[in-house]
């Protein structure tokens, strides 16, 4: 699979998705549907680590897409970051948060992958009050 789904650990508060250099919408269709599965399951936030290191080219069609996955995701959907040093990721990035900004608010972008780490599992902490229903 070019997209994996897993959770981090096993405190199982947040999701790690892994992409290969070359993913596919399909494959990334499946995982997120097997990751809003594992979500629906939890009464809290969890927080979407999105480790896109190893991406260097994403698949056409970034921009729109990414936008209705984020539109649709579950309300426990926590602090989300992309993970990646990529030029052409971050542009991709700066012209989406561009055309939407309200996205660049829920779905960070960093080139440090136990920076990230941190910063959920401390987003997590501060917003741990807030229960959902599960089902």
């Amino acid at each position: 699979m070019s997209v994996e789904v897993n959770w981090y650990d096993g405190e199982e508060d947040i999701l790690h998705y892994r992409f290969s250099d070359l993913w596919l919408w399909d494959e990334y269709e499946s995982a997120v549907q097997s990751g809003r599965t594992m979500m629906r399951g939890k009464p809290h936030y969890v927080g979407i680590l999105n480790d896109m290191r190893a991406v260097r080219q994403p698949p056409a069609m970034l921009i729109a897409k990414a936008k209705y996955y984020i539109d649709s995701r579950p309300a426990n959907t926590g602090m989300a970051i992309f993970v990646t040093s990529s030029l052409s990721m971050r542009s991709l990035y700066d012209i989406l948060t561009d055309v939407y900004p309200h996205i660049g608010v829920d779905y960070l972008l960093d080139d440090d992958f136990e920076r990230t780490v941190r910063r959920i599992k401390q987003w997590l902490a501060d917003n741990s009050d807030t229960r959902f229903e599960t089902g």
